[in-house]
């Protein structure tokens, strides 16, 4: 009896399983492009946002990834959101990455909770378009402890990050 109880409960399971695994993942009812794309997509965003504003609020979050996504909007950057992360430049014979943890090769253990909001995050501003209308423009932030003198205009402080737009 004990032996087809267990039988029973590993074939519910398993049917459990293959009915899921028929469902669409939301990734993939957006119509925008194949599922793959859009979750390599997730992934980068969801990273750039991980690293660059893990521990901050979740508007902090929201406008780093504002940024990146603004970037694949404009001619000047790549049109992807994982070619803008990992998006590097050569300046004064030095190879610069867009944003620093993608050149940093060491990088701190993951805290699940900050990459869980970073994921959501992407989601939201990927999949169903959330956006801050103060940083419909905004291309560039930086930490606000340093002072690059970009010559751009400041269009918000969130957190510990300044972002600006293109003077025009």
């Amino acid at each position: 009896m004990k032996n087809s109880l267990n039988l029973w409960i590993i074939s519910i399971a398993s049917l459990v399983l293959i009915l899921a695994s028929a469902i669409p993942h939301p990734v993939y009812a957006t119509g925008l492009t194949s599922g793959t794309f859009l979750e390599r997509e997730i992934e980068c965003l969801a990273k750039n946002i991980y690293y660059e504003a893990g521990a901050e609020s979740f508007e902090g979050k929201v406008a780093v990834a504002q940024v990146t996504v603004n970037r694949s909007e404009d001619d000047r950057y790549p049109d992807t959101v994982c070619n803008v992360v990992n998006q590097k430049t050569s300046f004064a014979n030095k190879i610069v990455c867009q944003f620093s943890w993608v050149c940093n090769k060491k990088r701190a253990k993951i805290d699940y909770d900050n990459w869980l909001e970073a994921k959501e995050v992407a989601e939201k501003v990927l999949l169903d378009g959330f956006r801050l209308a103060k940083l419909k423009d905004a291309l560039y932030f930086h930490a606000a402890h340093v002072n690059p003198s970009w010559g751009k205009i400041k269009v918000a402080r969130i957190g510990n990050h300044i972002f600006y737009r293109d003077k025009s």
